[in-house]
């Protein structure tokens, strides 16, 4: 049986859509595949995690490690990553970090430990964004990984195309497979009992965004200045379904616009499809996406949605006026004007949940594993 290597970053510390995706993906190979997970997490201690294997199929091994990011990281990495690597001496290896630095760097650890292993990459975000953000040593190391590994795998075909525009590359290096819901799992979970009070009573519309509190990732500042100018219309709730780093920051920005009595922050929670399917608008605003999950999930729970038009993602999700809206980015106003347009007309949201729901089969998990088996298939012959 032919071995794939499984190596990212923070996985143990990842809540979001990139671990759905990935893990979902390991437990479907483990049928036919030895699977292994090499991890490294920065952000929080070996100590705190109970269940290393929660998750995980029976059959797939993990070898995590812990230790944070200072001056001897990267060595640390470079020999306790490259003997593990060496020793599993996999047939395939796909790197799933969360920016193209990360995975040019597993590349380079790869290869010099198992040279004859080949290489996939998955990017889940903005790939050009996160490019950007590096130093030019690191640009220079990430572009020649992108040239030389056998295939990149994309969550959308913007960021795809995008790629190859950015690292110069021939088309057949890079691929999209959309990120896959479990709409079964979805509708479940949804009819799970909700303990808040605001959705047990439903004395207000309620406004829904589940994302994580980053301020460089999701625009959530414009999205409560929005709510600020909606309320004066219509008295309305604000439910913000997620935890991250700048909650301190988003808790003063509500206050400042004085919207302590409307707006709760629920932190994570591992069930957020109970809050989709009581709500009557979900709302993502970002100043950059790869391809929004949550945006699918909240659809299949039959919520209309309304979405930044961001790179990338929504636009291949929603169609403007079709079975959505898609605002511009930053602009309050708009996303304030298309909210309550939702809220006030029935028949604006029962169209939209109609017609964003017969585009359902697109992100359904068969297709895209089935995608991706292919393209695992082609790269081991």
């Amino acid at each position: 049986m032919k071995k794939i290597l499984f190596i990212g970053d923070n996985w143990l510390g990842d809540l979001g859509g990139r671990k759905k995706i990935v893990l979902a993906l390991m437990n479907f190979l483990s049928k036919e595949y030895d699977i292994y997970l090499l991890t490294i997490d920065t952000k929080i201690k070996k100590e705190s995690i109970k269940d290393f294997k929660k998750g995980l199929e029976e059959s797939i091994k993990i070898f995590p490690y812990f230790f944070p990011r200072n001056l001897i990281f990267y060595f640390k990495l470079f020999i306790l990553f490259g003997i593990r690597i060496f020793q599993i001496n996999p047939d395939l290896i796909i790197c799933f970090g969360g920016g193209p630095h990360s995975n040019a760097n597993f590349y380079y650890i790869s290869k010099i430990f198992s040279p004859k292993s080949k290489i996939i990459f998955i990017e889940q975000g903005n790939t050009r964004y996160l490019f950007n953000k590096q130093n030019f040593i690191v640009k220079f190391l990430t572009k020649i990984s992108f040239k030389n590994v056998d295939k990149i795998v994309t969550a959308s075909e913007g960021v795809s195309q995008d790629i190859k525009n950015l690292f110069n590359l021939k088309n057949e290096k890079a691929t999209f497979v959309y990120n896959f819901i479990d709409i079964e799992k979805i509708k479940f979970l949804s009819n799970e009992e909700i303990d808040e009070e605001i959705f047990k009573n439903k004395l207000k519309p309620i406004i829904l965004a589940v994302n994580r509190l980053d301020l460089h990732q999701k625009d959530i500042i414009t999205l409560l200045k929005a709510f600020s100018l909606v309320i004066k219309n219509l008295d309305a709730y604000l439910v913000i379904v997620g935890e991250g780093p700048d909650r301190l920051k988003i808790e003063a920005e509500i206050k400042e616009l004085c919207l302590e009595s409307n707006v709760f922050l629920l932190g994570h929670k591992n069930n957020p499809y109970k809050y989709m399917k009581n709500s009557d608008v979900f709302v993502l605003s970002s100043f950059h996406e790869g391809m929004p999950i949550v945006l699918i999930e909240a659809i299949a729970c039959d919520l209309p949605v309304i979405a930044t038009d961001c790179d990338f993602g929504p636009r291949e999700i929603i169609k403007d006026g079709y079975n959505g809206f898609l605002v511009p980015v930053g602009n309050s106003q708009i996303m304030s004007e298309k909210i309550l347009i939702i809220l006030k007309n029935k028949e604006i949201r029962e169209k939209f949940i109609k017609n964003a729901k017969a585009n359902l089969d697109t992100f359904s998990i068969d297709s895209s594993l089935s995608k991706y088996k292919k393209i695992i298939e082609k790269i081991l012959i």
